[in-house]
């Protein structure tokens, strides 16, 4: 499974952006996880997510470049697919998503906030949002959802990929 991250809205203090999960062989339906129907690699929306503002970092640039860049705990993690696993979260003390191996990053989860302010880097997922203030609300629901999946695609041993693009790449 492929969750799709598309920055759409970005602004001087926080970024805002659009979630879709790429389905594989399986897709998940009203009834659980059946073959999928649609044409591999489509894209399902699902919500919205919140995160820091986008220094327009990419995981293929130079990590001092990256570092320079970077405003501790104000900056979006730089565009690119990471995997993504549960590991146990020592300040949330539970386990909880893991994206891997971000280039100048440490500690990126995904968990639910309310506006850029509570990110951190880390990703905020939700089911609306208000482009006016840089917020989202639904985001308990939307992190169990997400949660759910993701332990799902685990327990069969399908690996679970976060891509981050920004709109029109």
């Amino acid at each position: 499974m492929i969750i799709c991250h598309i920055r759409d809205l970005p602004s001087a203090e926080w970024t805002l952006g659009t979630l879709g999960i790429e389905w594989g062989p399986l897709a998940y339906t009203s009834k659980g996880w059946a073959p999928n129907v649609a044409t591999v690699g489509t894209v399902a929306p699902f919500g919205y997510i919140v995160e820091d503002t986008d220094r327009g970092l990419d995981e293929g640039m130079p990590l001092a470049q990256i570092e320079a860049a970077k405003v501790k705990t104000k900056t979006a993690i730089p565009t690119g697919e990471y995997v993504v696993k549960f590991t146990w979260s020592n300040r949330f003390q539970c386990q909880m998503p893991l994206l891997h191996d971000v280039p100048g990053f440490r500690g990126i989860r995904v968990h639910q906030v309310k506006n850029a302010g509570w990110t951190e880097g880390c990703l905020g997922p939700a089911l609306s949002r208000d482009v006016a203030k840089g917020s989202t609300s639904g985001g308990e629901a939307a992190v169990a959802w997400i949660y759910a999946r993701i332990k799902e695609c685990e327990a069969r041993g399908e690996a679970v990929t976060w891509r981050i693009s920004r709109v029109g790449e």
